[in-house]
């Protein structure tokens, strides 16, 4: 009862954190749905607030690995960490989402307060280099993102290959042992049988010997009751028997 209680406190105390983490990654997204369509001037507010929902995120992702190492069965083992895989997919395509979105502002509120030609050529050229070089900064950023999210989301195809591979494999060892049991089943009813019958044989041969016991005494009594003429000559016996006690 112990270990029992022990393994649902275990098995209850990851689902926990992956219940929390999955809270935290719809608040992430909500707070991105939320930056991208509200008005410009709130949008720096947002940003922040998006940015705290993600530290939110990685504090739940670290809780959730925690609970994982902490697992000593290897299947369950696997199983958390292919639903764990699944989540840093997910969290890292959150992600990319929010930076695009991030670098989309940052390009807006760039581009927003560059100055005009007629008041200063030379630094409206400036900033337009500066935007090329942040956008480049940009893009490069967003293909890093996107490689993360994509070696994630391979890492977790390869994890739930490996699971699928191992549930298949405990799947085929169920259906043997069930095939042993029932086979093992089929000998011990027939063992029952065996037995039922050698202990009806055994009671017939009882009652054989029993009646071979009377015939035995019922002749021993006859020889005794020729011989001391009790039977009045009535019983069938060899004279020889019955000269006995005249020898007598």
């Amino acid at each position: 009862h112990i270990a029992f209680f022990c393994f649902l406190v275990m098995s209850s105390g990851f689902d926990i954190c992956i219940d929390e983490l999955d809270e935290a990654l719809k608040k992430f997204k909500d707070s991105v749905k939320i930056l991208e369509q509200c008005p410009r001037e709130d949008k720096q507010k947002k940003l922040r607030l998006c940015e705290r929902a993600y530290n939110g995120v990685k504090t739940e992702l670290r809780s959730c690995s925690t609970e994982l190492n902490a697992t000593k069965d290897a299947a369950l083992r696997d199983t958390r960490a292919a639903d764990l895989q699944q989540r840093q997919a997910q969290v890292e395509a959150a992600r990319t989402a929010f930076e695009v979105t991030k670098a989309d502002l940052e390009r807006t509120a760039l581009m927003g307060d560059s100055p005009s030609q007629e008041d200063s050529p030379q630094p409206e050229l400036q900033g337009l280099s500066q935007m090329q070089e942040h956008g480049d900064k940009l893009n490069k950023e967003t293909d890093q993102a996107l490689a993360r999210t994509k070696k994630a989301a391979l890492n977790t195809e390869e994890v739930a290959i490996a699971t699928n591979i191992k549930l298949n494999e405990q799947g085929e060892q169920l259906k043997r042992i069930n095939g042993d049991l029932d086979e093992l089943e089929g000998v011990i009813n027939q063992a029952r049988k065996q037995l039922g019958q050698l202990a009806r044989d055994a009671a017939g041969d009882r009652c054989i010997q029993a009646l071979c016991g009377l015939i035995t005494l019922a002749l021993v009594a006859v020889v005794i009751l020729a011989v001391l003429g009790k039977d009045g000559g009535n019983l069938n016996v060899p004279d020889e028997i019955r000269s006995q006690r005249l020898r007598g």
